[in-house]
């Protein structure tokens, strides 16, 4: 709500106050640059000035950004459902020439020409694109219609398909079919007349190629690693370069190892599901080797979509490993405002269930750099700020000892010398990515512009780097940040340092460690909103002076505990809640995938009714040949698994890689991290598609009677 100044004074009862002031850029100035370049004119005043942007603004950016985000996910959503159906359109013409490779062959015999064989598989893809193509608007719009009427209220404006994407979906589905198609029309055009009189010997021509592409795929499977790992890119423009090549060859290499695959699993898994299902092992052996580039079309096209899944998660899991809280963290965060005095802090000690050998207090401040160390003018990141938080605590209780508070792995300088360095002189430590962003290194000083005094500067020296993984997600959740949202560093100094440099007499932080499991953060946060209420209410009532500002800020300020596993648990949470939306996409193209498992296996049980029929005559019962099915699907399913996790644990870790350098997010480079139970639920809900997709295969078989399969067999020859 806006009112004149004249009202706010007589609301607030106080003269106004100018505390913001709103500022109109000319069209094609640069936010950022604009920002941080009136920073050095800002350190003139002797009240503080920044920009600040409020949360209301930034939930706003927020919600502006996550509308983009789903834009671009229905668009990826829409590309990844077209590819796959591209997939099973190549597969079921694959598999149809396949079954109809004599007939083709009478057709040459009778005087049809090559382009003539070729114009039937096209002009088949043709029509399996248009009608899934009709059909699916169809679907579609009875959805968008039902979507409209229970959403009314929302949709004010009503629901329907536009002519944009209808003329999109049109051309790429019928044109992706046309395309799928020329790969089973060139091997249609292949089939002599003579095929049509003699058996045609498959395995020979095909098995001949799985050397080659064994070499030729594990040389395109490199290409990413190297590129992301060995020769970083060298610019934002290289980094989109190296993504499209990277993971395009990638792609490229595992579709090449995949018949080797087929084979290691046929020969492995084969005789343990044989087992496992009561079959006999003749009975399954070789199946989906025999046909080798159908189990490879059928794996390949089950993989895309798991494979996109696991990559999701473990380059979701692994960004996200950056921003929990790691094992340094102590087990929990007191906050007390405005402070604790010295005399205060020696009780703090003494509560139940805090350590009192690990228990420090601290002052914390954001002071804003003198000089853009990070660049963050021409590209502010999460670790590209203009400013750091100076977090003053006692450097001996924090990392001195066999035992220290902070469990820091060092990379720059050695605990022992910082700590003396550290109590000596302005010095401090800093994480190391800070170091890699700014170009210093350990030796070089820092100086920041006080927040009360914006015409001084402090200098710091660096006097160690540490890994400090997790330390925003804390700082952002525990109040750390008491400028600005953003912060380009988690710096240690000592106690006295921080607080005579930015004016803090009072610890508004204390970091400690539970002095047993099972401890209680509630009772701890109760008994020390007690003490120090105690505490300022005690001597202040023998020197009657009980009713100062201090002593009532004290008494009824904020007392809360953060305990470090909370934080753990919440960004878990949120990260699961948000990788799961995400893996949406990637699990229907799975379940599209499925259905073109389904064709195929019902295409190929009916090119081998005979070889049924003969197995029924001799003796086999139906449930032999039913399970035999069901082991081919879950084989086929298997090969789909293993080149989904090969595939979207490179393509997670170097999609993290390469985000380094281009997401707001970059700059840590952070561990890999493979998660364990996502993956497995994915390859569960595969072999389960694969086994379903062959359920309906088997039963026809398993149902069929001998003779009933011969003649059908005698029919289609």
């Amino acid at each position: 709500a806006y009112i004149t100044l004249q009202q706010a004074a007589r609301l607030f009862q106080e003269q106004p106050r100018v505390s913001l002031v709103g500022v109109s850029l000319r069209e094609g100035v640069d936010v950022n640059q604009f920002r941080f370049g009136w920073g050095p004119k800002l350190n003139g005043y002797n009240t503080p000035v920044q920009f600040q942007e409020s949360i209301a603004t930034e939930e706003a950016l927020d919600q502006a950004a996550a509308a983009q985000n789903v834009r671009l996910q229905s668009y990826a959503a829409t590309a990844i459902a077209l590819l796959v159906a591209v997939l099973v359109v190549l597969c079921s013409l694959s598999v149809g020439v396949n079954e109809r490779i004599r007939q083709y062959a009478i057709l040459r015999a009778a005087g049809f020409h090559r382009r003539q064989i070729a114009a039937v598989i096209c002009l088949e893809g043709f029509l399996m694109g248009a009608s899934g193509y009709l059909v699916g608007l169809l679907l579609s719009g009875c959805v968008l219609t039902v979507v409209g009427l229970l959403s009314a209220g929302i949709l004010y404006h009503g629901i329907g398909l536009g002519w944009w994407s209808v003329t999109l979906s049109g051309l790429a589905i019928v044109g992706g079919s046309l395309i799928a198609s020329i790969v089973p029309a060139y091997r249609a055009t292949r089939v002599r007349p003579i095929d049509a009189m003699v058996p045609r010997p498959v395995e020979t021509l095909e098995t001949s190629y799985v050397g080659p592409a064994l070499i030729v795929g594990v040389l395109l499977v490199t290409i990413n690693p190297l590129l992301t790992f060995v020769f970083p890119p060298t610019s934002e423009s290289w980094v989109y370069a190296f993504l499209a090549i990277g993971f395009v060859t990638m792609a490229t290499g595992f579709v090449l190892l995949s018949p080797l695959v087929v084979r290691l699993v046929d020969h492995w898994c084969s005789p343990l599901l044989s087992r496992m299902l009561a079959v006999d092992t003749k009975l399954v052996r070789s199946q989906i080797s025999d046909r080798l580039w159908r189990s490879v079309g059928v794996s390949v096209s089950l993989a895309f979509g798991l494979g996109l899944y696991v990559g999701v998660h473990v380059w979701g899991w692994t960004m996200l490993e950056a921003f929990i809280p790691g094992n340094w963290a102590p087990d929990a965060l007191a906050v007390v405002t405005p402070g604790l005095s010295s005399e205060q802090y020696a009780a703090v000690q003494s509560l139940e269930g805090i350590d009192a050998q690990h228990c420090v207090p601290m002052v914390v401040e954001q002071p804003r750099l003198s000089q853009d160390l990070t660049g963050s003018a021409t590209h502010a990141s999460i670790v590209r700020q203009d400013n750091v938080i100076m977090l003053g605590l006692n450097p001996g209780l924090a990392f001195g000892g066999s035992a220290p508070l902070l469990d820091l792995q060092w990379v720059g300088g050695q605990p022992t010398a910082a700590i003396e360095a550290m109590l000596a002189q302005r010095g401090c430590v800093v994480p190391d990515h800070f170091l890699r962003e700014s170009g210093l290194v350990v030796g070089d000083t820092i100086d920041m512009v006080p927040p009360h005094d914006s015409t001084a500067t402090v200098r710091y020296t660096i006097v160690g780097a540490v890994k400090l993984p997790g330390w925003h997600w804390q700082t952002k959740t525990a109040g750390l940040r008491p400028r600005t949202h953003r912060a380009a560093a988690f710096s240690f100094a000592s106690f006295k340092s921080v607080s005579n440099d930015f004016n803090l007499p009072l610890a508004t932080h204390v970091w400690f460690n539970f002095d047993r499991a099972g401890a209680e953060p509630e009772r701890i946060a109760a008994d020390l909103k007690t003490l120090t209420t105690k505490h300022v209410a005690g001597p202040s009532t023998d020197s009657g002076a009980s009713d100062s500002p201090e002593a009532n800020s004290i008494a009824t300020g904020e007392t809360r505990v953060i305990t470090v596993q909370s934080i753990r648990e919440q960004l878990r949470n949120i990260a699961r809640r948000w990788l799961w939306v995400v893996s949406q996409v990637p699990l229907l193209a799975l379940v599209i995938a499925s259905l073109g498992v389904l064709n195929t296996m019902l295409a190929s049980v009916r090119a081998r009714r005979w070889e049924y029929g003969v197995m029924r005559a001799i003796g086999i019962d139906q449930g032999q040949l039913t399970r035999s099915i069901l082991v081919e699907g879950a084989l086929l399913a298997t090969v789909a698994s293993i080149l989904s996790i090969l595939f979207g644990i490179m393509a997670g870790w170097c999609g993290c890689g390469l985000a380094q350098y281009i997401s707001f997010f970059g700059g840590l480079h952070p561990p890999l991290v493979i998660p364990v139970l996502p993956i497995l639920l994915g390859v569960s809900m595969t072999v389960l598609l694969g086994v379903l997709s062959a359920c309906a295969p088997a039963l026809m078989i398993g149902q069929s009677k001998p003779l009933t399969l011969l003649q059908q067999a005698a029919d289609s020859l």
